[in-house]
């Protein structure tokens, strides 16, 4: 039997970003950031942050909101003393959940407004991820991509409920709408998820501008087949 004590092979990170506007609209509602601490300690201690938050609302509020998220959701995380990594990205993303929400109390143009967010923490070889709303977290691993993290949306429920197949949700007209996201009330519930990284792993943060045209199959292929830096381009182009 395999030694469940024995040291994991310890990992190396290499990533990369990117954003488009796309072909749907004039504005980029979505933010993201990828930071890994320069102080070593402060590395090992609370990790590498990535975020993807994707925004809602008229007048680029989702804009404003979205980047709310992503730098408020930075800033609370590495802030914050308490070694429970899960426990500290949860109440950091809570604390962007009030911070957008009353933002939008406040500004008439920005009443409404909210945003998707999926946020990961890769500490060692331990990962972390929450999220809220539709904004996903997947994993290859040994060519197997498979989603982490679950849709905060109708369709989703309805698939959970066996009403709708993964292929008629991938088409239905409300396949959109989304049932939790930041900002929309006080409180917001946070899904938080664990999981052990090992060297090959490829881990995607991505907004629906990205999964829903693309798909799965498309993802995979072009994850298999290119390092961090060649896969963003390539799959903005393929979402496009």
């Amino acid at each position: 039997m395999p030694n469940e004590n024995a040291k994991l092979e310890p990992i190396r990170i290499l990533f990369a970003k990117g954003t488009d506007t796309g072909r749907k609209r004039d504005h980029n509602e979505d933010f993201l950031e990828a930071l890994s601490p320069p102080d070593p300690v402060r590395r090992q201690q609370k990790g590498e942050l990535f975020i993807v938050a994707d925004g809602m609302g008229g007048h680029q509020a989702g804009e404003v909101a979205s980047e709310s998220a992503v730098r408020t959701i930075t800033r609370e995380y590495y802030a914050d003393p308490n070694p429970n990594v899960a426990a500290a990205l949860s109440s950091a993303v809570q604390k962007a959940n009030g911070v957008i929400h009353q933002r939008a109390q406040e500004t008439v143009s920005q009443v409404g407004m909210g945003t998707t967010v999926v946020a990961a923490v890769a500490r060692g070889n331990d990962l972390f991820l929450a999220n809220v709303g539709d904004s996903r977290a997947y994993l290859l691993r040994n060519g197997q991509l498979r989603q982490i993290t679950r849709d905060h949306s109708f369709v989703e429920e309805q698939i959970r409920a066996g009403i709708l197949t993964r292929e008629e949700a991938r088409h239905h007209p409300q396949r959109n709408v989304i049932t939790r996201a930041l900002g929309a009330k006080p409180e917001v519930e946070v899904d938080t998820y664990g999981g052990t990284l090992v060297p090959g792993d490829t881990l995607l943060l991505c907004s629906d501008g990205l999964s829903e045209p693309v798909g799965e199959e498309g993802i995979a292929h072009v994850l298999k087949q290119h390092s961090p830096g060649e896969a963003v381009p390539r799959l903005i182009g393929l979402a496009n």
